[in-house]
């Protein structure tokens, strides 16, 4: 009996241009803070700090740049893929997210929310003046705001800008 063979299908690019990995700040027009990831010229990927229902094209300003009118592509969770309606060409390259170096670590800490009535057990992979890579002990409790406590170090303000798998990437925020 012959073996049935599997083929891989590779994901379908759906987007006009390639994005380039970037995280910064953008404010969706309906009062709501949101992480921007992977920006094109035509485009970019938005993580929701807080639940919120907002209407299919709205208007979003980015690092405190013009409001550009966006559309939603897609949603999954508090992540929404977008299209600006109204591209900007540009040559600019997208500057790198980091301004450190981050310096792999593996120290343990803690994270506090909820006014300090919650915590969780956390490793830091990776640190940086500016952010870290976290691991905490149970992901899906871990809020989008929170307090690092790091055992051999210094408390920080932390606000959640990426989940991958188990792993956070957190910004420290000013204190």
């Amino acid at each position: 009996m012959a073996a049935a063979k599997r083929s891989v299908e590779q994901p379908v690019e759906h987007r006009g241009e390639p994005r380039q990995l970037a995280i910064k700040h953008g404010v969706i027009t309906v009062d709501t803070d949101c992480a921007v990831f992977d920006v094109s010229p035509k485009g970019a990927k938005l993580l929701l700090h807080t639940p919120v229902n907002f209407p299919d094209t709205f208007k979003m300003a980015i690092d405190g740049g013009a409001a550009r009118t966006c559309r939603v592509a897609w949603r999954k969770g508090n992540e929404y893929g977008v299209e600006f309606v109204d591209p900007v060409k540009t040559d600019k390259p997208v500057k790198e997210a980091r301004r450190s170096k981050r310096e792999h670590v593996f120290d343990k800490a803690m994270i506090v929310y909820n006014d300090g009535f919650c915590t969780m057990d956390c490793q830091v992979l990776d640190y940086s003046p500016e952010g870290a890579k976290l691991k905490p002990l149970n992901p899906r409790d871990c809020p989008v705001y929170f307090q690092l406590r790091i055992k051999h170090g210094p408390t920080k303000n932390c606000m959640v800008l990426r989940r991958t798998g188990r792993d956070f990437g957190v910004r420290f925020l000013p204190d």
